[in-house]
């Protein structure tokens, strides 16, 4: 789209072809756009659990990888390119646990799982990550926390490494939220986090809290 609003359409996906969904785009350092489609692709007689894809400025894709749930990413969030020239992104599903991943990919597609969420702790990223400017990306999952089975907390604000270590940062209790979707951001100078949730709150309507970085739990 130009600034003045004029739009060209570049390329229209197809579920069999190169998945359904597109939900993130975002440009490396070889001058390609990545993204990924949340679902489809195609996997023999079947569908595929989404797809990672490259692109040229023209709009030319060229499908990198189809992921096939378990123990693979499933339903990517997107990805973002690190300094280690990597791609790394989240899913909603996939994994040891089927619970969502953190996932690495390379320029040609090929896939590791870094960290499986599971039941017991923190689960169901809704959205991708950000990198922030210490290093670590910053996140957040939609359901349970810890203490594990709480019924008063639901949905955590973490951090993780590029080896995949994670550490939960905050969980959501009732009063100051419950459901974060989006990812929180972070005030580079102070370290403090800003984020949401859809539920929760003296309203039950959702809230917007800080929190100041603390000691954290090992997920």
């Amino acid at each position: 789209m130009t600034p003045a609003g004029e739009v060209t359409r570049l390329h229209t996906f197809c579920e069999e072809i190169d998945g359904a969904g597109p939900n993130s785009v975002t440009e490396a350092s070889d001058g390609f756009l990545y993204g990924t489609c949340r679902e489809d692709g195609p996997n023999g007689d079947s569908l595929g659990a989404g797809t990672l894809w490259r692109a040229s400025y023209s709009g030319r894709v060229k499908l990198l990888h189809v992921l096939k749930q378990f123990p693979e990413p499933a339903e990517p969030n997107g990805v973002l390119q690190a300094a280690d020239g990597f791609l790394y992104g989240t899913s909603n599903g996939g994994g040891s646990g089927n619970e969502g991943t953190i996932f690495r990919a390379n320029r040609s597609g090929k896939i590791k799982v870094l960290h499986a969420f599971d039941v017991k702790g923190l689960n169901d990223p809704e959205t991708n990550f950000f990198l922030a400017e210490d290093g670590f990306f910053y996140g957040t999952t939609a359901k349970d926390g810890i203490p594990y089975e709480d019924p008063e907390r639901e949905g955590t604000i973490y951090r993780a490494d590029q080896k995949g270590r994670v550490d939960v940062l905050h969980t959501f209790s009732v009063q100051d939220g419950l459901t974060p979707v989006a990812p929180p951001v972070r005030d580079a100078k102070t370290g403090d986090l800003y984020a949401t949730a859809i539920r929760g709150g003296d309203n039950f309507d959702g809230t917007t809290i800080k929190i100041r970085q603390k000691k954290s739990q090992r997920n």
